[in-house]
């Protein structure tokens, strides 16, 4: 990815992590919402992960951005952050390494572009992220395409990292939450498909994450709500968007 792309991937990460931040949250006490917050190697036996060179040209971010899906397929009362509403416009880059070291994966783990985790910077992507109208609640969807077998390592890098937080304390406003992380696999869906629940006893509800492969492209959702169901609308909405893209 060029660099002016790779920057405006990293503010859209910057100002949106606070948002998701604030939709988790109330604070346990009584039920009252507050401005706490949660912002909450795969074995080869068991799913497909292997993956052909890229054949054709990869799609550009603008047609990346119209295969996600637009407000009405969200509940009434969310309305798109503009300002967290980017993609790589026309052109497509390389893939590049970026590694991030695994002190920091936790934390990236509350936030939109959480893909960044898997240490590759994509060839294109698009990115778009809701806020309801009581800023409790925040959906962050997202594509990237790779070249190669980057898609792959991607994948692995994501579920290695999905592992390694499954207990982690994050901070809002001074103050500590010890946050439970679950993992899982989603059988049958696309390529490969992941999911990731966040809780904390601090904060209500939760944060669900998933990605799912379809090709050279990895499909990521992230949704904090503040009820009971931890956000599990996430794989809805991410397995729509896997629908919309080829097969390779």
């Amino acid at each position: 990815m060029n660099s002016f792309s790779h920057r405006r991937r990293l503010a859209a990460i910057t100002s949106t992590a606070g948002l998701v931040i604030l939709a988790v949250t109330g604070c346990g006490n009584g039920g009252s919402t507050s401005q706490a917050s949660t912002r909450a190697t795969i074995p080869a036996a068991t799913e497909q992960v292997t993956s052909s060179p890229t054949s054709q040209p990869l799609p550009t971010g603008t047609k990346l951005n119209s295969l996600l899906l637009n407000k009405g397929s969200f509940p009434a009362g969310f309305s798109v952050i503009a300002a967290n509403t980017r993609n790589t416009a026309d052109s497509t880059s390389p893939d590049s390494p970026s590694p991030m070291p695994a002190s920091q994966w936790c934390n990236r783990l509350t936030s939109t572009s959480w893909i960044a985790i898997g240490g590759i910077d994509s060839a294109s992507w698009a990115q778009r992220e809701y806020i309801n109208s009581a800023k409790t609640e925040t959906i962050g969807e997202e594509i990237d395409t790779f070249t190669g077998t980057d898609e792959v390592t991607v994948m692995a890098g994501l579920w290695k990292a999905f592992g390694h937080c499954k207990s982690f304390s994050q901070t809002y406003s001074g103050m500590q939450a010890r946050t439970t992380a679950v993992r899982s696999k989603l059988p049958g869906v696309g390529s490969q498909a992941i999911k990731l629940v966040e809780t904390s006893p601090t904060f209500l509800g939760g944060t669900t994450l998933v990605a799912i492969r379809v090709g050279n492209a990895i499909v990521t959702t992230i949704y904090s709500s503040q009820h009971s169901d931890l956000g599990s609308s996430a794989v809805t909405w991410a397995e729509r968007v896997a629908k919309r893209l080829p097969a390779s």
